[in-house]
């Protein structure tokens, strides 16, 4: 969470390999124990690499993104918004 402050992206001002290879291990938390609620920067950069990557729009990843966020991909993308 800390290399995630003041920064959108694991390695510099663009999504790279990093965040996609990263990506996998994040999305089975059930799996890794990580509970990302604690984690704010990590919940925040999740969201991105699901929008990113199209996930937003899957119903399995919209399951699970409810599941442990409490709230659907679309409104934690809407309350990112200014």
């Amino acid at each position: 969470d800390k290399h995630l402050e003041g920064r959108q992206w694991m390695v510099g001002d663009a999504p790279t390999i990093a965040d996609l290879s990263m990506a996998g291990y994040m999305f089975y938390s059930d799996e890794t124990g990580i509970d990302f609620k604690a984690y704010p920067g990590l919940f925040a950069w999740i969201g991105r690499v699901a929008a990113l990557l199209g996930y937003t729009r899957q119903a399995s990843f919209t399951r699970w993104f409810v599941a442990h966020f409490g709230m659907t991909p679309r409104a934690w993308r809407d309350a990112q918004t200014p």
